[in-house]
């Protein structure tokens, strides 16, 4: 609780800022993206170097977003070590008012919900021999928990000019190609704050254009592991 890293409206600025901050570090090397991905928050920061939304209006939306969060009531998640299927089956078999917040990979799938529902799915799922583990959250992100801020969010997002993506992005919310029309609505980055992170299908995306690096920015390693975690071939 003393962590002021899982405030949301404290982790999310500082998150942007690490991203774009090495983002143009790199620019300045030279070395600059082709495609880029997100993962939840890292989408705006894409955004942002597409030329979605200025850097101050980026920063502006991202700030009040995380406010907005931080209203709702807080919930937990899970993360299991289990695939979409498996996962989806384990709730149907004993109903539970959770959502899948993430797909990250073939067996790694993100839960997400009131903190009471939370404990019990992973109740359930570890005397089924699952593999899952609480993440440091005091949030519901994905879920609909977030449902009432949705269109708070919309109306904020539309109160900034947007623009297409000059670079193009892949979406989280659908794993495919973000469109102009939907970088430049306000209805899609509501639909992105409750639905789930199809990360897996994102880096299967990316795959299929042809990416053969990838280069995580920000400060850990997790996003690179899922990456490897999604690749049949070698890593590239």
């Amino acid at each position: 609780p003393a962590d002021p890293l899982q405030r949301a409206e404290i982790a999310h600025p500082f998150q942007f800022t690490v991203e774009y901050a090495l983002a143009a570090l790199l620019a300045s090397w030279g070395v600059t993206p082709d495609l880029l991905v997100g993962y939840s928050l890292g989408e705006y920061v894409a955004a942002c170097l597409a030329g979605v939304f200025t850097l101050e209006d980026a920063l502006h939306v991202v700030a009040e977003r995380a406010r907005l969060i931080a209203s709702v009531p807080r919930g937990r998640m899970l993360a299991v070590a289990a695939g979409e299927d498996e996962v989806r089956a384990a709730i149907a078999a004993e109903p539970a008012d959770v959502d899948i917040a993430a797909l990250n990979g073939p067996s790694m799938t993100v839960l997400s919900g009131v903190a009471g529902e939370i404990e019990a799915m992973a109740r359930r799922l570890a005397a089924s021999g699952v593999a899952c583990r609480a993440l440091r959250t005091a949030h519901a992100f994905h879920s609909a928990l977030l449902e009432p801020v949705r269109d708070k969010l919309i109306s904020l997002v539309g109160s900034v000019p947007r623009s297409a993506p000059a670079i193009p992005i892949v979406s989280n919310h659908t794993g495919g190609a973000l469109t102009a029309e939907q970088a430049a609505g306000s209805g899609y980055w509501g639909e992105h704050l409750t639905g789930s992170v199809r990360f897996r299908d994102s880096i299967a995306y990316c795959l299929a254009q042809g990416a053969d690096v990838f280069i995580e920015l920000g400060a850990g390693q997790t996003l690179g592991s899922l990456v490897r975690q999604n690749l049949s071939g070698p890593a590239p």
